[in-house]
């Protein structure tokens, strides 16, 4: 399967594949890391203005791609975009699916389930597919403000397990996710302050009325003073 480049990626140049014993492929394009499990190679096919990787062994294969944002995700939400059911629909998870026509040749991405994992900072949306040829595609899903992580895995030889892939999915990142993660920080911290403030501040406006309305409660349970 990893022969074929998908529909997205226009095939610019194929890098050669890394060795077995690598750990952690950096995109030299600056928008993908990809921690690869003990005996998996890479090879990548660039695109205009993405990052397409094919990951693999001899039994599984892994496709990656990494594409900036048409609109940046503020800092503050980043991490809330993937723990809510609207942002990430099974709609949006289909049409991103069939973008990999290796994986789902003339479109066949079928939708199966999703779930998240949120085990670790920056969390993964979880997403199972069938294809046209009935096999069973295994998703994961990044998010950071300005790039969107893709991946898809498949057994090209025997039997697989979503669990098979959690290693895979949560090591999809980027060079910045150090920094970024310092920024995304301060900004849910200061996101929270100022809907602390808030929720102080409207109960300090609701306090005078409460104390007006017990007070003519008062008057009316004591009619006889008028």
């Amino acid at each position: 399967m990893r022969a074929s480049a998908i529909a997205l990626v226009a095939a610019l140049g194929l890098a050669v594949a890394g060795p077995a014993e690598a750990r952690t492929w950096t995109d030299p394009a600056g928008r993908l890391t990809l921690d690869l499990p003990s005996g998996w190679s890479q090879e990548t096919r660039n695109c205009d203005g993405c990052t397409f990787v094919d990951a693999f062994n001899p039994s599984r294969d892994c496709y990656v791609l990494a594409k900036p944002r048409a609109q940046a995700i503020p800092s503050a939400r980043v991490r809330k975009i993937l723990t809510e059911d609207t942002p990430v629909t099974d709609a949006v998870w289909t049409s991103n699916a069939n973008d990999f026509q290796s994986v789902f040749p003339n479109d066949s991405a079928t939708f199966v389930s999703r779930s998240l994992d949120a085990g670790g900072f920056w969390p993964v949306q979880r997403a199972e597919f069938t294809n046209a040829d009935g096999k069973h595609i295994h998703g994961g899903m990044q998010m950071r403000p300005s790039v969107e992580i893709w991946g898809f895995c498949v057994a090209a030889a025997g039997d697989d397990r979503a669990s098979d892939y959690d290693a895979f999915f949560r090591g999809m990142g980027t060079p910045q996710d150090a920094q970024l993660q310092t920024e995304v920080q301060a900004a849910e911290a200061a996101a929270d302050a100022q809907a602390a403030q808030g929720q102080a501040q409207q109960q300090q406006q609701q306090q005078p009325q409460q104390q007006q309305g017990g007070r003519r409660n008062t008057h009316g349970d004591h009619a006889e003073d008028h």
